[in-house]
C-alpha cells in the first residue's frame, strides 16, 4: 500500500474501519446483485462472511464487499455501511505498543487520522473468510 491513497470507511456494527478502496472489487447493496451483473458475468458467488456477525453485533449487515484474496479467490464481507472519503490521507505507521496489543496485528497496515479520529486501516489482501486472519480478530 502506498502512503497516499483513497479510503473507504467501513461500518460494522460499532466499529469504523478504513480500507483501500482499490483493494475493492465490488460493493454490492444487501440483497441486490451488482448493476449490470449476471450469474455468468459474476461467476459463482464467493464465501461471504457477516463482519458484524463476527464481531458479535445483532443488526444485520448491508452492503458486500468484494475483494480478492491472498491467495487469489475473491471473497466477500457484509458490513453495516460503506462510504467513500473525499480526502487522500496517509497510512501512518502504528505506535509499535499500539501494534503489539492488537489481537491480530497481521491484518492492520496501519492507521488513519480522520476528522480527528484515529481509524485502524486493514489490508483486505491479508484477511481471509476462515482461520486465524479471520474478521473476528478486528477489534
Amino acid at each position: 500500500m502506498g502512503a497516499e491513497t483513497r479510503w473507504l470507511l467501513v461500518y460494522a456494527g460499532q466499529h469504523l474501519l478504513a480500507v483501500p478502496a482499490r483493494q475493492v472489487l465490488r460493493l454490492t447493496p444487501a440483497a441486490s446483485p451488482a448493476p449490470g451483473s449476471s450469474p455468468s458475468a459474476v461467476g459463482e458467488e464467493p464465501p461471504v462472511v457477516s463482519l458484524a456477525a463476527r464481531l458479535g453485533d445483532a443488526a444485520p449487515p448491508g452492503e458486500l464487499i468484494l475483494w480478492t484474496g491472498a491467495n487469489g479467490d475473491r471473497v466477500g464481507v457484509r458490513v453495516h455501511r460503506v462510504q467513500e472519503m473525499v480526502d487522500d490521507l496517509p497510512l501512518l505507521p502504528l505506535p509499535r505498543l499500539l501494534g503489539r496489543a492488537l489481537p491480530n496485528a497481521g491484518l492492520v497496515a496501519g492507521m488513519l487520522v480522520w476528522q480527528g479520529r484515529p481509524l485502524v486501516a486493514v489490508d483486505l489482501a491479508r484477511l481471509e473468510p476462515a482461520g486465524p486472519s479471520a474478521p473476528e480478530a478486528i477489534q
